[in-house]
């Protein structure tokens, strides 16, 4: 036996010995045990990686007397929910960037697990798994291991969907998005459509939230009434403002479950509705006088807006004007708040932004096996993936916040309360 499988033998014990002590039941609890070996093994790679490079450079150079150690500085590097620090010492002279620890990478369980998920998603056998693992990161992985950790993620992904709620929050902003979802029929494949339906919210802080995804086969007013239910459930008793597309019978369905809340439809869906009935040659003037009425100074100035609008425009786009017209109620509403709080909810366009970033996952994925798959797939994506958790990074906040929540707490005295947030494994990061 060489000495590389005596040092692996050496370790395994050592594994064996802690389990022993801690007694682990789950695949969390495991990964919480390498929480006590990720420093000294992150450290031990990163010198390794050091000094291999100053004896490389040393071989090379004229002078070896030019090449050394210039000092250290310290990177705190995040493996689970521990921030580790980890030494870098720094050659004169020289690059100092780190393939253990690439540059501005601060997450390094985090990308572990997202490699893993992504490859579980092509329906690759943990061993298989275990050996793409392994010649990513160039250290070995069990199949054991890779079972543990999406078992781990999958009972996180489960905790999201069934966490408590605050019992309040200012703004709920919700969507559908339509996507194809693979089933077996009769022995034969095929790809049906299906709607994730996005909850996304403002929270007392400001912060902008996800807080819930939902999977049914259309987009319909009954199943929103029956995600609302849920949300009430699991503790959102309260909400000041709704703002959702103009979904036939949404609007009911949001009465019967927050009954005290104000329902805003989006405009720029108005907008979208209203354009789809004005020729190209045409379409720019007519949105520029739409724009002089939801971009008025006041609900007066807004009124006349619409009426110069209807005269100049229903003769030749009759149908654009009456989906303004039916829109003027709505619009209405959003003179009684300051220009601030108008725009921020005059639009769905919060909410919207996770729709992009959700619609260029599905692009790329294109089809999912199944509803547990494409969920389990977000999850990871949203809490792991540092591309996209940018959207619930705590310091995502909406601009001048203190002051429209004053706002929303004259509005709506009796809605809202100083509650203390709860943890939203998505956005405590």
């Amino acid at each position: 036996m060489n000495s590389k499988d005596e040092q692996m033998k050496q370790i395994q014990k050592l594994i064996v010995e802690f389990v022993k002590q801690f007694g682990p039941s789950s695949g969390k609890q495991l990964l919480n045990i390498t929480d006590y070996i990720a420093k000294p093994v992150l450290q031990a790679l990163v010198d390794g990686e050091h000094v291999g490079k100053l004896e490389l450079l040393r071989e090379n150079a004229d002078n070896d007397e030019n090449v050394y150690q210039n000092g250290s500085y310290t990177r705190n590097v995040k493996w689970g929910q521990e921030e580790i620090p980890i030494k870098m010492k720094r050659i004169r002279g020289e690059n100092q960037d780190s393939q253990i620890i690439p540059k501005y990478q601060r997450i390094i369980h985090d990308m572990f697990i997202l490699d893993v998920l992504s490859l579980a998603s092509t329906r690759l056998s943990n061993n298989e798994i275990a050996d793409q693992i392994t010649s990513i990161y160039g250290f070995k992985v069990s199949p054991s291991v890779i079972s543990n950790c999406i078992q781990t993620v999958q009972d996180e992904m489960r905790d999201w969907h069934e966490r408590p709620l605050e019992n309040n929050y200012p703004i709920i902003m919700i969507d559908g998005k339509v996507f194809k979802i693979k089933t077996e029929e009769g022995g034969r494949s095929k790809y049906v459509n299906k709607t994730l339906y996005v909850v996304v919210v403002i929270n007392a802080d400001g912060q902008k939230e996800l807080i819930a995804l939902y999977v049914s086969n259309t987009e319909s007013a009954t199943e929103w009434m029956n995600i609302l239910d849920n949300l009430k459930e699991r503790g959102l008793s309260e909400t000041c403002i709704i703002v959702s597309d103009g979904l036939k019978g949404l609007k009911e369905a949001i009465e019967n479950v927050y009954p005290k809340a104000m329902h805003i439809t989006c405009t720029v869906n108005m907008i979208r509705n209203a354009a789809k009935y004005v020729s190209h040659s045409m379409k720019s003037d007519f949105l520029r006088d739409l724009k002089n009425i939801y971009g008025a100074d006041n609900w007066e100035s807004a009124k006349h807006s619409f009426e110069y609008l209807k005269n100049k425009w229903s003769g030749s786009n009759k149908r654009a004007v009456e989906v303004v017209e039916r829109a003027m109620d709505n619009i209405e509403k959003l003179f009684s708040f300051s220009k601030a709080l108008r725009t921020l909810v005059y639009t769905s366009n919060i909410v919207e932004n996770y729709n992009s970033v959700i619609g260029s996952f599905l692009a790329a994925k294109k089809s999912f096996n199944n509803i547990n798959q494409l969920l389990l797939d977000l999850y990871v994506h949203f809490g792991y993936n540092p591309r996209y958790k940018k959207l619930n990074q705590k310091s995502n906040r909406v601009r001048n916040w203190y002051r429209i929540y004053e706002e929303l707490m004259d509005v709506f005295p009796n809605l809202l309360n100083k509650n203390k947030s709860s943890k939203n494994p998505i956005t405590q990061n």
